[in-house]
């Protein structure tokens, strides 16, 4: 479940685009599945799974701890980059783990 702890700040207009991924706890810094949503959908409830792999070969059930992100990019990039508002799980076991709550709550 995303969120945004100030909404008046990083949701300046509903069309802003949010970026939803999962990262490699101490892995690479690719993202392992993310998913594209725009700000007007908040609070949002997202479901990342292994069909949304963007690494070859690697799936969010093949790691043992991973990191969610949520960002509301500025720009509508997929690159953070300064202005944006970010937030996350922190370290999270992959197994067993079904819900994760993440608030928005860092300017980049």
């Amino acid at each position: 479940r995303v969120d945004c702890r100030q909404r008046q700040m990083c949701i300046r207009d509903r069309g802003q685009v949010m970026y939803v991924y999962a990262k490699e706890w101490g892995g690479e810094p690719k993202p392992l599945a993310a998913i594209k949503l725009l700000v007007g959908d908040f609070p949002a409830t997202v479901i990342l799974d292994d069909t949304m792999s963007m690494m070859g070969g690697k799936i969010l059930s093949s790691v043992d701890f991973l990191e969610i992100f949520a960002r509301v990019s500025v720009s509508g990039s997929a690159t953070p980059s300064h202005g944006d508002y970010q937030g996350s799980t922190g370290k999270i076991k992959v197994q067993g783990s079904r819900t994760a709550k993440i608030q928005i709550d860092k300017k980049i």
